[in-house]
Order: structure tokens, then sequence, then C-alpha cells
């Protein structure tokens, strides 16, 4: 018997894995091609009133961007400054949040004794939250800050809990069976997902983790600053995790396994790993003081 759940389940009220990816990836794509008209509008107007001009050379500090956009990670926003000519200093911050709703479900309950009835959870909960922080040095070490392709590379910072489930039964309704408190974890669920058992506050719950920190090695297209007003960038890398990746139950471990959100390669482990994935982005960059 399963001590906990392994996800949603229920053709008609509940959301499963595939569909919060799903729509994650239609929001994804449909912000992508806003970001792509926006930066080719922006950058077709003012390159037909700016002329040709030489590359401007950058000192520590002497300029700021911002940028906005999408990536595997959610919405991102970042901010940019030169430390030197061909070196940058970045800050990328990344978050998605999904809280779909669900209806509630009959599940069979089975009681000690050979006693069963039908019940529905009087609460349930799904929060999918990631937050990403990412430290990171950008060097173009051919073209001296002029070029497009730059290596980037630093540490990035993540919440634990990515994905929590939760349903709660009223537990006055065993009370009036005459069991309560650890007594409840002797209680089992059945539904079309499984056999649960009962935590003793009356739950049954599921949670993801992931590791908090790791490093980060990448290639961005696209100059951090742009040399006119706004810019457009790209970027692909590898996030290194270092730490403890995973769930609370073999069903989950199975459904999780590198998925959007959490793309790690190869399975879930109980103790502290190295795993790596993969992250990328596309930016739009808007460069907040002139060069001078």
């Amino acid at each position: 018997m399963k001590n906990a759940r392994s996800f949603f389940h229920g053709e008609n009220s509940r959301l499963s894995r595939g569909n919060v990816c799903s729509l994650f990836l239609g929001r994804a794509a449909v912000a992508m091609t806003v970001l792509l008209s926006l930066a080719l509008t922006a950058f077709t107007a003012d390159a037909r009133k700016r002329p040709a001009e030489p590359f401007p050379v950058r000192s520590p500090f002497g300029n700021w961007a911002v940028g906005v956009g999408i990536s595997g990670m959610g919405i991102d926003l970042s901010v940019t400054t030169p430390i030197h000519r061909s070196v940058m200093l970045r800050a990328d911050y990344s978050f998605v949040g999904i809280y779909p709703k669900s209806e509630y479900d009959m599940s069979v309950v089975n009681l000690p004794g050979n006693r069963s009835f039908e019940m529905a959870p009087e609460d349930l909960s799904v929060r999918l939250d990631s937050h990403m922080l990412r430290l990171l040095v950008d060097w173009d070490p051919i073209k001296s800050g002029a070029g497009m392709f730059w290596l980037t590379g630093g540490i990035f910072f993540q919440n634990r809990t990515l994905f929590r489930y939760q349903e709660a039964y009223d537990t006055d309704i065993f009370a009036d069976f005459g069991i309560s408190g650890q007594d409840i974890s002797s209680i089992e669920v059945i539904n079309e997902t499984g056999r649960f058992a009962l935590d003793p506050d009356g739950t049954i719950s599921s949670v993801l983790y992931r590791p908090w920190c790791g490093a980060y090695l990448g290639l961005r297209f696209g100059r951090p600053i742009p040399r006119r007003l706004v810019g457009f960038s790209g970027e692909i890398g590898v996030p290194i995790y270092v730490g403890r990746t995973r769930g609370v139950s073999s069903d989950m471990i199975e459904a999780y396994n590198a998925t959007f959100f959490l793309p790690v390669f190869g399975r879930f482990d109980t103790g502290v790993k190295v795993h790596a994935s993969l992250f990328f982005s596309l930016q739009l960059t808007f460069r907040l003081l002139d060069d001078k």
C-alpha cells in the first residue's frame, strides 16, 4: 500500500502532468512569438534612424541593461552591467507558478474491520512553484565585447519545494467510527490511481523536492547590453545540480523523472548526487544609458 498519491487522477477533474507541461509550453510559445515580433519591430525601427557607428568601449559599471523574456524555467528578468569591455556581470531571475483548479472525486474509504464507504475530500490543494536566481559572468573571448556570441557561467539558487499536492479528509467522520489520532493511518483510500494510507492528520499528500543550488555553464547569442536601445538575445546552457532530488512515492518518481520543470537526467536518488539538465531562454534587452 502506498503512503502518498502520485499526482492528479481522473479524466474530468484532474490535471495530469502532461497537461501541466502542455499548458506552460503553450504559454511559452505565445510569449516567444510576441517577443520575436517586438524585437524585430524595435530593431528595424532603430536601425533605420541610426547610422552605422563604431562599437562603444564600455567602462566598468558605465552602462546597464534590463531584460525580459521566457525560458525553460518560466518568465525571465535580468540586469546586466560591464566590469570590463569584454566581461559582463548579470543577475537573472526565472519564475513560474501554476495553481490548477480541481474538482473533488469520490473515493472508497476502507476502515478497519472490513467497513467501507464512499467519501470525497473536504479540501484539495495543488501548487507548482519554481524560482531560480542565477548570478552569471558573460565573456566575449573573441571580439572584446563587440561580438554576438558570449560564454556564460556562474552559480544559481532555487526553491527546494517544487510541487505540492494534498487531499484532506474530514477526521470528524472517522471519529464517529471510533478512529482518531494515530489510528487514522490504518484507514485506506482507494481510487482509480491506487490504494493509499491516510496520514494521522487525515491527508494524502505528495511533494517533489529538488537541489537548492548548483553551477551553470552556457552560450549566449546576442550582446548582453545591446548596441542600440533595444536588442534580442538567446541562451542555451547546462545547469549542474548538486544535492538531493526526490519524490514521496515510486509513482511520483517515475512520473516526474526528467520533466519540463524538473529536467534532471537520471532517476531520483535518496543521497546527495550531481545532476545535469538543459536550460534555454529568449530575451528582449533594453539599454538604460547612452554610451559615452
